[in-house]
């Protein structure tokens, strides 16, 4: 097995030029918005349900069974001294003195706006625009790598960024409260990491075989372990790590809210 680490961009090239003679056999992406990017390629193999393993359910499949969840990355809340008393849910963002975030990218919102969408249905009483401009206008900072102040004593990121930067950027929250949002309304909402294989992957039946240990709990608590993500099962959480943490999820997944991207990209770009 040879391992690329390759960026989504880098991907998307390789397997454009390539074609069906990639030497790609497998993708793992750390999230859902970039594996449906991959996905519009139409270069993913589609997998018989009957092969797929029993965790993933109906909720962690891709529509046309051409990629899956992996685990979970929440996005949370950090706060700092008493700023925590002020805060159980998303929306109570809207009502803070201020916040920041380290989420550089739009795109690595895209999840968390789609289950904004999907909440603010055309019946609602607020619009999916309006909810997002609120929000966003309490925002003062958008962190940098090099950022070491504390611009403000709540921070908004996801599990994953806070863990991998919790010695670098985010060092100054890394005593702070994680709050897991939404708990009494519906649930935190999250990002996963992805698996796919190539269509007419060269080493299909090493690939298969792959999918199948990625998912038993052994496996799959290690390799969300590395990406800093909680395991599909809480049966493969490794004990006394972070993984362990219980907490309530919204009841769709992020794969089944992609159709929202489209709305999503035009209220933000």
């Amino acid at each position: 097995m040879r391992i690329l680490h390759l960026s989504t961009d880098e991907i998307v090239t390789k397997l454009k030029t390539e074609g069906i003679n990639t030497e790609i056999d497998c993708i793992l992406l750390s999230s859902v918005v970039e594996m449906d990017r991959i996905s519009h390629l139409k270069t993913l193999q589609k997998i018989a349900s009957d092969s797929l393993p029993e965790v993933l359910g109906t909720k962690y499949i891709s529509k046309d069974r051409s990629w899956f969840g992996l685990g979970f990355d929440p996005y949370v809340i950090v706060t700092l001294g008493e700023s925590s008393r002020k805060i159980r849910d998303y929306s109570d963002l809207k009502t803070v003195d201020s916040w920041c975030t380290d989420l550089q990218s739009k795109k690595e919102l895209f999840p968390f706006y789609a289950y904004v969408a999907h909440k603010t249905q055309p019946t609602s009483l607020i619009s999916e625009e309006e909810w997002i401009d609120n929000f966003n206008a309490k925002k003062i900072k958008t962190l940098e790598k090099a950022d070491t102040l504390i611009y403000s004593t709540v921070l908004f990121t996801k599990y994953s960024s806070f863990l991998t930067k919790s010695n670098n950027t985010l060092k100054v929250y890394k005593k702070g409260k994680v709050l897991f949002p939404n708990q009494r309304h519906g649930g935190v909402y999250y990002d996963m990491p992805c698996f796919a294989i190539v269509k007419q992957a060269r080493n299909f039946t090493n690939a298969m075989f792959f999918l199948r240990a990625i998912y038993t709990n052994r496996l799959n608590g290690k390799i969300n372990r590395q990406l800093n993500t909680f395991p599909l099962s809480p049966d493969a959480a490794i004990k006394g790590s972070y993984q362990t943490i219980r907490f309530k999820r919204y009841s769709r997944a992020p794969i089944q809210l992609t159709e929202t991207y489209s709305d999503v990209q035009n209220i933000l770009y």
